[in-house]
C-alpha cells in the first residue's frame, strides 16, 4: 500500500534533486577550503584573461599615444599604474569572489543536510514496512464465538 507520508517525502527530494541536486552534489564533492580555492583560481585565470584582452584592444587602439610614450620613456611609469590597477582589481574580486563561495558553499551544506534528513526519514519509514507484523491475526469478534482454529 502507498504511504501519503513517503510519497510526500520522495516528492520533496525529487523538487530537490531537479532545482539544485546536480549542482549541489558537484559542490559537496569538496571541502569547503578546496571549493573557495577553486572558486579562487578560477576566478584569478579569468580576470587575468580578461585584463589582458581589454589591455591588448587599448594598446591596439592607442597605438600612437603608446609610441609617443616609449621615445619619451614614460613607459615604465605607465606599466607601473597599469599594474597598480590590476592589482587593486583583482584584490577587490578575490575578496568578494571569498565571501560568495562561502555563502554558495554553506548554502549548499544546508540544503544537502535537508536532503539527508529526507533520506533517513524515509529509510525509517521503510524499515518500520519491514518490521510490521503481517502475521495472520484473529479479530477480536471471532475470537468471542469459541470456534476452534485448526492448523
Amino acid at each position: 500500500m502507498i504511504s501519503e507520508e513517503k510519497v510526500k517525502i520522495m516528492t520533496e527530494m525529487a523538487r530537490y534533486e531537479k532545482k539544485y541536486g546536480e549542482r549541489d552534489f558537484h559542490i559537496n564533492r569538496y571541502r569547503e577550503e578546496d571549493y573557495i580555492r577553486l572558486e579562487t583560481i578560477k576566478m584569478s585565470i579569468a580576470l587575468t584573461v580578461a585584463f589582458l584582452i581589454i589591455l591588448t584592444i587599448l594598446c591596439l587602439s592607442q597605438l600612437d599615444v603608446l609610441i609617443v610614450m616609449l621615445r619619451k620613456g614614460k613607459f615604465l611609469f605607465a606599466l607601473l599604474s597599469i599594474l597598480i590597477i590590476y592589482v587593486i582589481i583583482f584584490l577587490a574580486y578575490l575578496h568578494f569572489t571569498k565571501k560568495r563561495a562561502i555563502r554558495d558553499y554553506e548554502e549548499v551544506e544546508a540544503r544537502i543536510k535537508m536532503y539527508d534528513k529526507y533520506l533517513e526519514e524515509l529509510l525509517r519509514l521503510y524499515e518500520e514496512k519491514e518490521h510490521e507484523d503481517v502475521s495472520p491475526s484473529i479479530d477480536p469478534e471471532e475470537q468471542d464465538d469459541g470456534t476452534t482454529i485448526n492448523i
